[in-house]
């Protein structure tokens, strides 16, 4: 059973800022493991941060760790972002 303060039940449940302070807080205290980079790109991404998600997205999309399941998420905060951003033709 995850805890109530773990980023992929916070992110389940909508509570993305929430999500997103904790992933940093962790960040502080380790470094992130791929999945949890993926994680933190799509909650840049869905808190509206559209320039640190393209960045970050960006550079670690690059990883050959990455499943080819993280890399599509990767890949859809990358277009979602360009998108927000007013970007079409990327």
């Amino acid at each position: 059973m995850q805890s109530q303060s773990d980023p992929h039940t916070l992110l389940s449940s909508g509570r993305f800022a929430e999500a997103l302070r904790n992933i940093r807080t962790t960040e502080t205290h380790r470094s992130l493991t791929p999945p949890e980079q993926v994680l933190l790109a799509e909650l840049l991404s869905l808190t509206g941060d559209a320039d640190s998600a393209l960045t970050f997205s960006d550079r670690i999309i690059r990883q050959p760790v990455l499943t080819v399941n993280q890399r599509c998420r990767l890949r859809h905060v990358l277009g979602l972002s360009y998108f927000r951003k007013g970007v079409s033709d990327k």
